[in-house]
C-alpha cells in the first residue's frame, strides 16, 4: 500500500546527512584556508591598538586565521621625538594587550615616527 514512504523517509535522512557532512568538511576547509578574522574581531583590535598609551594612529592592519588562533600584522605610529626604547615599549604594550584579549598567536608591529 504505502510501500514509497520508505523511500520517502530515506531520501530525507540522506539528505540531512549529506547537509551536516557538507557543512562539517565547509568548516573544515575554511581552516585550511587563510581568511581574515570577523568584523568584530578586527574593530575590537583596532579599539586595543588606539588605547593603548603613546599610539598616534596606526595603518596597515592585516588578519589571518591560522586554525583557531589569529596572527595580526600592523604599523603602529609614534612620536617621531621618542627613543627606541620608548617606541618598542609602545608596541609590546599594544601587542601585550591584544594577545590577552583575543586567542592571537602572534602580532607583528612595525613601528613609523610621525
Amino acid at each position: 500500500m504505502l510501500y514509497w514512504v520508505d523511500s520517502v523517509g530515506a531520501l530525507i535522512v540522506g539528505l540531512m546527512v549529506g547537509k551536516a557532512g557538507w557543512e562539517f568538511s565547509w568548516d573544515a576547509l575554511h581552516d585550511l584556508m587563510d581568511r581574515a578574522v570577523s568584523a568584530e574581531e578586527h574593530h575590537k583590535i583596532e579599539e586595543i591598538i588606539r588605547s593603548t598609551h603613546g599610539v598616534k594612529g596606526f595603518h596597515d592592519l592585516r588578519t589571518r586565521k591560522m586554525g583557531d588562533m589569529i596572527l595580526v600584522d600592523v604599523h603602529i605610529k609614534v612620536d617621531a621625538n621618542s627613543t627606541v626604547q620608548l617606541g618598542h615599549d609602545i608596541a609590546l604594550a599594544a601587542r601585550n594587550q591584544i594577545m590577552k584579549d583575543l586567542p592571537v598567536l602572534n602580532v607583528m608591529t612595525h613601528i613609523d615616527p610621525v
